[in-house]
């Protein structure tokens, strides 16, 4: 996924800050405007005070929301649900998406792995016990992150 920054009017921004407070959002504008009449945001924080497990967790977070952001999902939540896989055996995915079609999608994120079978053979058991969730393992590569899509 690439980024776009999304471009807003005045009065919106005006409205964004009065809404989110000031010192939430950063302006781009000087840096990536071309005409004068609209700015550019960021959000500094993903999610307003949630405490990440994992700084790669909370890199993700900021993905989460510029893809909220740009209507590419409903919303997300960070560690919302823990699901039963057998006695004593548990599976907390990290996030929790939410589609526009009312799909519920479950990303686990992790880091620079080589090898990710471990955590795909741990994913396929939740998706086999719980199939009506779209199960998916995201990792960094690079500058971007790389999804791979759990197949029962």
């Amino acid at each position: 996924m690439t980024f776009r920054p999304r471009t807003i009017s005045e009065e919106e921004f005006t409205e964004m800050q009065q809404r989110v407070g000031k010192h939430n959002l950063v302006d781009r504008s000087n840096a990536l405007n071309t005409n004068g009449n609209s700015r550019i945001l960021t959000q500094k924080q993903p999610v307003s005070s949630t405490a990440y497990k994992s700084k790669w967790d909370e890199a993700y977070g900021y993905v989460m929301v510029m893809e909220k952001r740009c209507g590419l999902i409903k919303d997300f939540g960070y560690e919302t649900m823990t699901l039963k896989l057998a006695k004593g055996k548990y599976h907390r995915p990290d996030y929790t998406v939410w589609h526009n079609d009312g799909t519920i999608e479950l990303r686990q994120i992790k880091g620079y792995h080589k090898n990710i079978r471990a955590s795909l053979t741990a994913l396929k058991w939740a998706a086999q016990k719980h199939p009506w969730y779209l199960f998916t393992l995201w990792r960094k590569q690079g500058s971007g992150w790389e999804s791979h899509q759990v197949e029962i």
